[in-house]
């Protein structure tokens, strides 16, 4: 599962994921294709680039492999993130 928390200013207050490997990967790529799906039907060539975009994203020598939060063995990472100018959690 794959829970993101957004408040009323549109800051992202919570990220959570939590789940089996096939389970957080199928909803990763469902969350893509909603997207993928969205852009290209108001606007066809940003669609391209926005696939174009996420395959590089893919890539093995991608930074987004270079994972800088710790996750347990269970797959659960649960990473509160801080308003602008606040503290921790």
């Amino acid at each position: 599962m794959i829970d993101v928390k957004i408040d009323n200013q549109g800051e992202l207050t919570r990220f959570m994921v939590a789940g089996s490997q096939l389970d957080v990967a199928s909803e990763i790529g469902l969350i893509v294709s909603a997207v993928y799906s969205q852009v290209l039907s108001l606007n066809p060539g940003a669609a391209e680039g926005f696939q174009k975009m996420v395959l590089a994203g893919m890539m093995p020598d991608s930074p987004v492999w270079k994972n800088p939060v710790r996750m347990d063995g269970s797959m659960t990472a649960v990473i509160p993130i801080p308003k602008k100018g606040g503290g921790g959690g």
